[in-house]
């Protein structure tokens, strides 16, 4: 037997982590920023339950509003419907659960005679007033199954996203936890005013619980996705919920342990670690959070390309598995509505008034720019660039990799003196160490860059260093994975051994750092009148108003903002009922600009959606920019 060659198990202590680039074939259709709603565009008159559009902005109709308590004598419950003031319902990206307030004018004595002290719960049933229903059509719904044969197999099954959209009626319950702000508001009558808080349900049951597993799979104890687990513990822990989970596959198995932390604290906890199996969304920013239509475990990068229903031949079937690589297809219009300013109560002798008052749906009230950007910020928080140091206590070594938003000119070319004399720009050959580096490379809302590359903040990555271990090439050592005490049994009989999983820290830790930064930059706060049917994850193309005046078809208007106009994404949202009207309040981000800016070529690695749609790279992994 020839002798054994004793490098040939350490030859892999020494591999590279190997980057996933966003491919130049996800392609999409020019979408026009314009009115995207079908009773928006196609406006029909008529009198209620004839037309689709409201009789005026912010009309609403309030189907149910009850407040069920175990205390009432005969049961049922008590309609607030004459007795609530005011109603407030939140959405929030970066939370797991929506929240409710609903002010009270009290002239029966409900706080006193049912009690109201925390044991309660409302329900509240509420749309746009005429709003058809929204709900879109899912890429993998089947319309009329065809008649296939045995070997052609059945149609597929709907995408881990169907049901997910909304239809435009929010229809929730929720459970009562605080009274606050308690008024006399006459004191002959005894009538008082008071503010209930309200929570969802499953939040109150995920503060009760606490989550001791692993990401094993409890009968195998073989290492699991991030996906498949997220989902086990959610079956597991809110069995009695009717609510639906709306989960994204990831890629890599993952054998993380949860320390202790209630349900909800632990999907945030995965999040901050997955890595989306969709080759559209290659960094690694997935959020956990609540809509009025269920709860969203999804990358962020997947809400810019227009939402999870674009999941095609569904990754996760049957449940439990997932593919290396997901499939997905972009939709035709990513963008949910277009907002602009447009003038309340102005007569257009060209336009007609319902389409007046299909235009006032969706013109603006009121907006605010409330962050633009903060180059301190960037730079210490490592969106410009950042640094990984990685220790591995196993073979006793330590490894780095930059990220570079922009990547420095005097890092992409070596300067070179002839013979002559004459000095000469060179592309600079990369070694082991500079392969490890990396650049901006995830998709965006638009195609322009935050900065360019004369922004004095860029290129030092020491100003935000993050020190992780990590266990890279550990599943490919053998006398790791196949050492004593590592074997599994499954149902009484050893399967074999079971792989060590590196932990892959070096693919998501700068990628996130750097993705949740850039959503830090541009922010607006915009109030427009109430449409049921808009939630956070949704995109929307904001025409932000530009201060240069130009001439056009011979009227002086003004135009659009070459760079701030363009797609935004809601992460906040407020849904405000009153009396008299429904207004909703939602902030929404923006990671890039709608052009990029003149004179810019970026780093290597970098890609985005076109303004047509396409991620469009350069044979050598750099974005090509138009006129270059």
């Amino acid at each position: 037997m020839p002798a054994k060659n004793p490098n040939e198990e350490t030859r892999n202590f020494g591999n590279s982590f190997v980057r996933r680039k966003s491919k130049s074939s996800i392609t999409m259709p020019p979408e026009e920023s314009v009115a995207k709603s079908k009773n928006i565009k196609d406006p029909t008159p008529g009198a209620v339950g004839t037309t689709n559009i409201p009789f005026f902005p912010g009309s609403f109709e309030l189907i149910k509003l009850e407040l069920h308590s175990a205390h009432k004598e005969g049961g049922g419950f008590i309609d607030l419907r004459n007795t609530y003031s005011e109603i407030n319902i939140y959405e929030d990206m970066f939370s797991p659960a929506l929240q409710m307030d609903i002010r009270i004018l009290d002239g029966q004595g409900f706080e006193e005679w049912l009690p109201i002290i925390g044991e309660e719960t409302i329900a509240i049933e509420v749309k746009t007033s005429n709003l058809p229903d929204m709900t879109e059509e899912d890429i993998q719904k089947v319309e009329k199954p065809p008649q296939l044969t045995a070997a052609e197999g059945p149609p597929p099954p709907p995408g881990p996203f169907a049901d997910a959209s909304n239809s435009g009626i929010i229809n929730l319950l929720f459970s009562v936890y605080k009274l606050s702000d308690r008024m006399p508001q006459d004191q002959v009558h005894g009538m008082i005013s008071y503010t209930l808080h309200c929570v969802s349900k499953e939040y109150v049951d995920s503060c009760q619980q606490k989550v001791q597993r692993t990401t094993l799979d409890p009968i195998t104890k073989e290492p699991r996705k991030i996906s498949n687990t997220v989902r086990s513990l959610y079956k597991e822990f809110f069995k009695w919920s009717e609510k639906k989970i709306f989960i994204e596959p990831t890629k890599n198995l993952t054998n993380i342990i949860t320390p202790n932390l209630p349900p909800f604290e632990t999907f945030s906890f995965l999040a901050s670690r997955a890595v989306s199996a969709g080759q559209h969304a290659v960094g690694s920013n997935f959020v956990f959070f609540e809509t009025t239509t269920g709860y969203h475990f999804v990358s962020i990068e997947t809400l810019m390309a227009g939402g999870g229903s674009g999941y095609q031949n569904p990754p996760d079937y049957p449940v439990g598995t997932s593919p290396q690589e997901g499939q997905y297809t972009m939709k035709p219009t990513r963008s949910k509505e277009t907002y602009t300013i447009w003038p309340k109560r102005y007569k257009d002798p060209d336009t007609s008034p319902i389409q007046q008052a299909a235009m006032e749906e969706i013109a603006i009230d009121h907006f605010e720019v409330i962050s633009n950007f903060d180059v301190l910020e960037n730079l210490t928080k490592g969106m410009y660039a950042n640094r990984l140091l990685t220790h591995d206590i196993v073979r006793m070594k330590y490894d780095i990799s930059d990220f570079n938003y922009i990547e420095p000119a005097e890092q992409r070319t070596k300067t070179v003196r002839k013979s002559d004399g004459s000095t000469e720009e060179w592309p600079k050959v990369l070694s082991a160490q500079d392969k490890k580096n990396f650049g901006d490379g995830f998709a965006h809302l638009d195609q322009g860059d935050l900065c360019t590359w004369q922004q004095h903040a860029l290129g030092a990555p020491e100003a935000h260093i993050n020190f992780y271990p990590t266990s890279l090439g550990h599943d490919s050592i053998p006398h790791f994975k196949n050492g004593v005490g590592i074997k599994t049994v499954k149902h009484g009989a050893i399967t074999g051994p079971l792989n060590i999983v590196p932990n892959r820290v070096e693919q998501w830790m700068q990628q996130r750092t750097a993705q949740q930064q850039q959503l830090n930059n541009i922010k607006i706060l915009i109030r427009a009148p109430g449409r049921s049917c808009r939630m956070v994850g949704d995109i929307i193309d904001f025409k932000f108003p530009s201060g240069d005046k130009k001439e056009r078809t011979g009227k002086t208007s003004m135009a659009d903002h070459k760079y701030l106009s363009g797609k935004y994404l809601i992460t906040k949202l407020r849904h405000n009922f009153t009396k008299e009207k429904y207004t909703i309040d939602f902030e929404a981000v923006k990671d890039s600009l709608k052009e990029q800016m003149p004179g810019v070529i970026t780093g290597a690695g970098s890609s985005a959606i076109m303004d047509d749609g396409s991620i469009k790279m350069s044979e050598d992994g750099s974005r090509v920019i138009g006129g270059f």
